[in-house]
């Protein structure tokens, strides 16, 4: 964390492009002409499957020390460390406040925090760090309240205190990734209405990248996902995107993207979302 500190303190002397790797005269992929030549006012879309997106060096901050950032259309919710109550909630360019009921309950605490993209559902870790088992909880939202809905329970899975997983898809047939401590496989798994998962298809550590920092995120439509990865001197963006759900996914990483903790894309693309320099951070396609 000290090292991220840096670079993005470096980042106010030396300029997003040198921090970053944001070289203007680096080669790019080849690009997709309808999607780049789109009028200035157009709204923001996603790249065809197998073409990345690409981002704005402008950074934009909500000075907050949050991560674990995550949004609906009105409704974002984060891990902040900056308060008592690390689980957070506020519209999605903040400020965020803590979420009453979810203080931590010593040795048990609430981690982790992922938004569905209907705004209306918070999946959280639950566990004691020294316990083998954990769980993800789900709370359901009533205005600016929660209340626990259930747990999250998978097909010859158990969930253990450090279980790892990243942003839900819309219901119904809410895809998510979930990975336990040794990260010997990234399942993604498919919830029913009692959040009863089943997996759906799983990955090696290889596949995606063998320094995988955080969970893939996924898109509401669940055909894009990102993620941090390290590695090559410094952390890097993971992408990954699909044609179809039946499809599996492919993965490259973003050169020119800027880097931190537990990315997040917007369902458009229009965004992408990061945490660093005890902030959260975001670049605009």
């Amino acid at each position: 964390m000290n090292g991220m500190r840096f670079v993005v303190a470096a980042l106010l002397l030396c300029g997003c492009n040198q921090v970053f790797g944001l070289n203007p005269t680096e080669a790019l992929p080849p690009t997709d002409a309808q999607y780049f030549d789109a009028p200035p006012d157009a709204p923001f879309t996603c790249p065809p499957a197998g073409t990345l997106p690409q981002f704005s060096p402008v950074l934009h901050q909500i000075q907050q020390n949050c991560r674990f950032y995550t949004r609906s259309a009105d409704w974002a919710t984060a891990e902040c460390r900056d308060m008592p109550t690390r689980m957070a909630q506020g519209a999605p360019d903040g400020p965020f406040a803590s979420i009453g009921g979810l203080e931590d309950d010593f040795p048990f605490t609430y981690e982790n925090p992922q938004l569905a993209p209907e705004g209306d559902e918070l999946f959280v870790r639950y566990s004691d760090p020294g316990a083998a088992t954990g769980e993800i909880k789900v709370f359901r939202r009533s205005g600016n309240s929660w209340t626990e809905a259930g747990a999250v329970s998978i097909n010859g899975v158990t969930i253990t205190a450090e279980v790892a997983f990243g942003t839900p898809s819309r219901a119904p047939n809410r895809r998510m990734f979930v990975s336990n401590y040794d990260i010997s496989e990234i399942r993604e798994i498919e919830l029913d209405a009692t959040y009863h998962g089943t997996v759906v298809a799983t990955y090696t550590p290889q596949e995606v990248d063998t320094f995988l920092r955080s969970q893939p995120n996924l898109t509401p439509d669940g055909l894009r996902i990102i993620f941090s990865v390290g590695g090559a001197g410094r952390d890097q963006v993971g992408y990954g995107d699909r044609a179809s759900l039946a499809d599996r996914f492919t993965f490259q990483l973003l050169p020119d993207a800027p880097t931190g903790e537990t990315p997040f894309l917007t369902e458009d693309c229009g965004r992408l979302y990061f945490s660093a320099a005890s902030s959260v951070l975001w670049v605009q396609q």
